[in-house]
């Protein structure tokens, strides 16, 4: 299967690589940029793709998708300047797809193994974001830049790129509770005062209109988000390997970056806390976090580690293969919205109905 082949090649690569820094740093953007093409280009393909064909088809029209317009202005923008040129739809997937892997390379570039960073990404961020749900895609992208901001204690940029993010996707706006965190070195006392202080935000965002319309989407339905106990578990194991084995240690060899693991451990936690709240909510914000699990687990060849350095370094890819696996062997949906893989860089290929034949129900409003 052309999924397992893409994972298997990257770790392939990434072993050939090995002791070849000069040959690591050179390979990783000509493969980040090859993934971006085998995903910007992508030909009826993914979860989104019925409902954001309808969209661009009846753009204007009010009750298909014009909310969207309130919540992520740059949704219409986008749009609007698509119909302006006569744009084809597949060119929506290259504009989101080309946000999101430019901003997200701008956080790759800065990791000491970024093609590890990037095995690590792929089978659950890249291939159910930019693949599968577009706009939060872009927001998780522009928040990987505000990472950074974040890392370099730049308040005034990581607000800036948080309230950007959201232009894209609402859901990016939890990111606001974190600026208390962003000037001072983070440990637990701090954690729980700055989470004390952000508590009023997190309320008014609960009570505003965007926190009751998240509400009515991902919480007041019968919506499941599937396998999200599994993505969010991983997260939680993340975050615990991070806090009990690697946390001393990552503050002296990593101290700029450490402020924000600590944040992004206890957010991983707190994600998957939520999913008894809402496993679509959990879900959501965890993809934000991927990014800084990759960034951890890349990070562990380069940790002092005694006893079984190995068994570490091998974990994080083994856990993401068997998840990846169950997914793919597994699941329903994965079956209809993945396979088989088409694109039309050569040309247009011929449609197929039955893809469209399922989403004829109300399946299609999940992926947005």
């Amino acid at each position: 299967m052309i999924y397992f082949s893409v994972f298997f090649l990257l770790i392939l690569l990434r072993l050939a690589c090995s002791g070849k820094r000069k040959l690591l740093l050179e390979i990783s953007p000509l493969v980040y940029f090859l993934l971006f093409l085998f995903v910007a280009f992508r030909y009826e393909v993914g979860c989104d793709w019925p409902t954001y064909r309808e969209w661009y088809a009846n753009f204007g029209i009010v009750g298909l998708g014009m909310e969207l317009t309130f919540m992520n202005p740059t949704y219409w923008g986008i749009m609007k300047a698509m119909k302006s040129l006569d744009f084809s739809f597949p060119w929506l997937n290259v504009i989101y797809a080309s946000i999101f892997f430019t901003t997200s390379w701008i956080f790759i570039r800065r990791q000491p193994d970024p093609l590890a960073v990037i095995i690590l990404m792929f089978p659950l961020l890249i291939m159910n974001m930019p693949m599968s749900a577009l706009r939060q895609a872009a927001a998780i992208g522009i928040i990987m830049v505000a990472y950074l901001a974040f890392i370099d204690k730049k308040l005034t940029k990581y607000i800036v790129l948080t309230i950007l993010a959201t232009l894209f996707h609402s859901s990016a706006l939890i990111f606001v509770v974190l600026i208390p965190f962003v000037k001072g070195e983070v440990d637990y006392k701090k954690l729980i005062t700055g989470g004390l202080l952000a508590l009023p935000g997190i309320i008014a965002l609960a009570l505003s209109d965007l926190g009751q319309l998240a509400a009515l989407r991902y919480v007041d339905t019968g919506y499941e988000a599937y396998g999200a106990v599994y993505r969010v578990g991983l997260l939680a194991i993340s975050s615990l390997i991070f806090l009990l084995f690697f946390r001393k240690q990552w503050l002296k060899k990593y101290p700029k970056e450490y402020s924000l693991m600590m944040v992004g451990s206890s957010m991983m936690l707190v994600c998957f806390l939520s999913l008894s709240v809402s496993t679509i909510i959990g879900d959501r914000f965890a993809y934000y976090l991927i990014p800084l699990q990759a960034a951890f687990f890349a990070r562990i060849p380069y940790m002092e580690i005694k006893n079984w350095k190995s068994f570490w370094v091998a974990t994080p890819y083994a856990m993401n293969l068997a998840l990846f696996s169950v997914w793919i062997l597994l699941s329903g949906f994965f079956q209809t919205c993945y396979l088989p893989y088409d694109t039309w860089i050569l040309g247009q290929p011929d449609s197929r109905g039955d893809y469209y034949e399922f989403w004829e129900g109300d399946y299609g409003g999940i992926y947005d």
